[in-house]
């Protein structure tokens, strides 16, 4: 299964239930991957986003989302990208 910068608009206090959901529905030793943007503590409506209505991000830090998903799941491999893309979203 995989979840791609979807996760992203759970809200920090309901993310451990939505990646025990997650877990669930998964095969006993299925694999998850999660990608996502991240990197930075901002949960809320961002400035500068265009669509109608606003969308909601929670990004967690790389040790927060680390910390998060290893209460269900067991990491295999973990990697933070540079995300300096100039088109990139920011709060």
């Amino acid at each position: 299964m995989f979840a791609l910068n979807c996760l992203l608009h759970v809200p920090r206090a309901d993310l451990p239930t939505a990646l025990a959901e997650v877990r669930g529905v998964l095969e006993p030793g299925g694999l998850l991957y999660l990608g996502q943007y991240g990197g930075i503590d901002h949960e809320g409506e961002i400035a500068g986003d265009n669509y109608e209505p606003k969308r909601f991000f929670s990004w967690l830090t790389d040790d927060d989302l680390r910390a998060t998903i290893t209460e269900q799941f067991d990491v295999v491999s973990f990697k933070a990208i540079d995300r300096s893309d100039p088109h990139a979203v920011r709060p």
